[in-house]
């Protein structure tokens, strides 16, 4: 599909390069939390010690106010960027065949 066919968003929306950065930034952020949070757990199997200066070296870094407000903008900002991919998404996972009862988001019956 060429530039002239993709149409444009409505008024007052972003551009889509925009969301998807802003949406890899805050995965950025999550995933860089997590990891730290992992490794706090991997320095217990070394030593208490260990797991307590890294403890410190985490706090440092998410509980300051900086540090907390990156952490809740991400968090807020991948939620409210995923809900609205799903709502614009051009197919919706979730199918109902005519005369079902059900709906299933796998292909499989029950």
């Amino acid at each position: 599909m060429s530039q002239s066919q993709v149409p444009a968003p409505p008024p007052g929306w972003l551009p889509d390069a925009w969301l998807r950065n802003a949406r890899l930034v805050s995965g950025l952020v999550l995933m860089a939390f997590v990891t730290l949070h992992f490794l706090n757990h991997a320095l217990l199997l070394i030593s208490l010690e260990a797991a307590d200066k890294g403890r410190a070296v985490f706090l440092l870094i998410w509980r300051n106010p900086a540090g907390t407000l990156l952490l809740y903008g991400a968090v807020a900002t991948h939620l409210v960027l995923s809900l609205l991919a799903l709502y614009t998404a051009a197919r919706w996972p979730f199918r109902c065949e005519s005369g079902h009862r059900y709906c299933s988001a796998s292909p499989s019956r029950f």
